[in-house]
């Protein structure tokens, strides 16, 4: 693995360790919706206090009043009440109980553990009828802003897909299906066989480049495999900065389109009417067609109308030159008709541009992990453990 110059590993950050708990009792429990550890068990790893595990910080999210229509369409693994938008409840570490692990300090205050007994605010916990999730607050806010990003859509009469979750409920509805649903096929419980599986099951095993990651139970701490999902997703510092450092001159001056013309014509509401069809701009042609002026892609991207996942952008950062130059006659990122901002928006629209062999593989880890999760949130579909369970049924007969 490259690392960015920003992101260097001290020699402490790499480490050999060994888990003395086995089974069970070694499984981490994770953040739904990014895959990494959400808490550390392990009072040797929290004690060598690195920055990169500060972000390891569990909440616990549920749908409020949300439920199925009925019993059997729980069952049968139909969806609930449909377009469902009900109020997210959200827990701090200090209201939660993890299996075994953590007792949150107002429950133990509130609802003193007895044997055998659990309080009301188990996370994953499969006897419950609509469990508490765990994610971390980054990932959480990811979320929020992706729902944000798909409501304007729907205001602006772009369409997200039948399947694609709209709301903070619908997303928390996946995430149950995932946690629930494979009990009902009389497949494992977790990935482990426990009632309360501490990382829950995601169709595309997290985009961990190393599916092991998934399969194992424990996390690998210490391993170099593991230390780019290790990075908190957000702030990203210096992020404008390495977003520009990818832009390119605009190529030789060319006579503008036909369609260029007749679209600066039109009036500005139709303008915006034609820019919301661009949504969502995922996986678009790399090769630039110069339909829309240069400068339009460029506030798309910093006005937060385009790549969502880019949302703190700093536009003052445009009044500056690149960083590589000395000139003071180089021109500002501002300048008009001097930078490819269409070539940029392009390439970095493309879902895989941080995976190796891609153009910008070497991007900042903290870069690299934050598209990931956005991924992951982007692409999670209603009821998609079936296909999941479908797939993996092999898996679990031979074990």
């Amino acid at each position: 693995m490259d690392f960015h110059p920003s992101e260097r590993p001290s020699k402490d950050d790499f480490f050999e360790f060994e888990r003395f708990d086995k089974g069970y009792h070694a499984e981490d429990i994770c953040c739904v919706i990014c895959g990494a550890p959400s808490f550390i068990v392990e009072e040797e790893i929290r004690d060598k206090n690195l920055e990169r595990y500060k972000w390891f910080v569990p909440q616990a999210i549920r749908a409020e009043n949300y439920q199925y229509e009925d019993i059997m369409t729980a069952w049968y693994g139909v969806a609930s009440l449909p377009n469902h938008d009900f109020p997210l409840e959200v827990l701090g570490i200090d209201d939660i109980e993890i299996d075994e692990i953590h007792y949150g300090e107002r429950l133990s205050k509130l609802e003193p553990k007895r044997y055998a007994k659990h309080s009301s605010k188990l996370v994953h916990d499969l006897c419950m009828e609509y469990p508490y999730v765990t994610v971390h607050s980054e990932c959480l806010d990811m979320m929020r802003r992706l729902v944000d990003y798909r409501q304007a859509l729907l205001k602006a009469g772009v369409s997200v897909g039948s399947k694609h979750p709209t709301t903070l409920s619908q997303l928390y509805e996946v995430f149950e299906q995932r946690i629930t649903r494979g009990c009902l096929y009389n497949y494992p419980l977790g990935l482990n066989g426990s009632f309360t599986p501490r990382r829950v099951v995601e169709p595309h095993y997290y985009y961990f480049r190393d599916v092991d990651i998934f399969w194992d139970v424990a996390w690998a701490w210490g391993e170099k495999k593991v230390y780019e999902y290790e990075m908190a997703p957000s702030p990203i510092p210096g992020l404008t900065r390495e977003i520009l450092s990818y832009l390119q001159p605009l190529p030789s001056l060319q006579s503008h389109s036909r369609l260029f013309l007749e679209l600066e014509a039109l009036p500005t509401e139709l303008q915006d009417m034609i820019y919301n069809d661009l949504h969502p701009f995922i996986n678009p042609q790399q090769i630039c067609n110069r339909s829309l002026p240069s400068m339009v892609w460029r506030d798309l991207l910093f006005n937060r109308q385009i790549l969502p996942w880019l949302w703190d952008l700093d536009i003052s950062a445009l009044q500056s030159r690149p960083a590589t130059s000395d000139m003071a006659d180089v021109p500002t990122f501002e300048a008009e008709n001097t930078w490819d901002w269409e070539h940029l928006v392009r390439t970095l629209a493309q879902v895989e541009v941080f995976e190796p062999g891609h153009p910008l593989e070497h991007a900042p880890l903290r870069l690299r992990n934050r598209r990931r999760i956005w991924r992951l949130l982007e692409e999670a579909e209603d009821k998609d453990i079936r296909e999941w369970v479908d797939a993996s049924a092999w898996r679990f007969e031979e074990g």
